[in-house]
């Protein structure tokens, strides 16, 4: 497991994944799955198919954001959420 940092909780924990639920990432790093380890029992984080209960998107910029957000809100199944994720300050990647 991951470094959970001063709160304790997983990232998984922190996003509220439940058990059984669908994850759905856009943009994410390479590194995604390991980051959200470990999942809820039956949890799982397809390529493309279902709507999700969660879906995490992962942008650069403002023009990013913009150009994907009503995209995003399709995304989930009714009642999901959308968790926009985009570089920290002290990140090399600029939020601009």
């Amino acid at each position: 497991m991951l470094a959970v940092g001063y709160s304790g909780k997983s990232l998984s924990q922190k996003l509220g994944i439940r058990p059984g639920e669908v994850v759905r990432s856009v943009n994410a790093p390479a590194h995604y799955r390991k980051l959200l380890e470990p999942l809820p029992p039956g949890s799982q984080i397809p390529e493309t198919g279902e709507q999700a209960a969660l879906v995490n998107s992962f942008v650069r910029s403002r023009d990013e954001l913009n150009s994907w957000a009503a995209r995003l809100v399709s995304l989930p199944r009714p009642g999901g959420s959308v968790w926009i994720s985009w570089p920290k300050k002290s990140s090399s990647l600029l939020w601009i």
